[in-house]
């Protein structure tokens, strides 16, 4: 019983994270973008907060997971490779947050800040994306192991 809970854990976990993060950044994002322009940076700032508030979150059910497993050692290794890259990412994250939302604030901005914004803004994204990334091999190994358990041998 404990297990099928865990599981269900980390099931809900990425459901509400990466597929909150991957619904929230191919949908709500270019249609905020069409709809309020450069305005939608306002929601996205609010938004990104409780993103990764729930990332802090799925990262203890993971971790929860991944002690507890019996695998062979290979794919423990990368699961908690793939845990590592998403829990280095998020305080990136978290750290380029702060430091976007302190640009956001200064009014007006100059166009010096207006660069180093586009900058940080565009390295924020390529590591969301690789933590995006370490979470769906994540996902993917999670599976395999979860059945590989399962799988009676011969």
């Amino acid at each position: 019983m404990a297990t099928l809970l865990r599981r269900f854990l980390v099931l809900v976990a990425l459901m509400f994270w990466l597929g909150g993060f991957t619904f929230y950044g191919a949908i709500v994002v270019p249609i905020g973008q069409k709809e309020l322009g450069p305005r939608q940076g306002i929601i996205t700032r609010q938004v990104t907060r409780y993103l990764n508030l729930s990332g802090a979150g799925a990262l203890v059910i993971f971790a929860w997971d991944l002690v507890c497993l019996k695998d062979g050692p290979a794919r423990r290794r990368l699961l908690w490779a793939c845990w590592a890259g998403m829990l280095i990412t998020l305080a990136i994250l978290v750290y380029f947050h702060g430091s976007l939302s302190e640009m956001m604030d200064r009014a007006p901005p100059s166009p010096t800040d207006a660069l180093s914004f586009q900058s940080l803004h565009r390295w924020y994204l390529w590591i969301s994306t690789v933590q995006w990334a370490c979470g769906v091999a994540y996902t993917f190994l999670s599976l395999t192991s979860w059945l590989h358990k399962e799988q009676p041998p011969g």
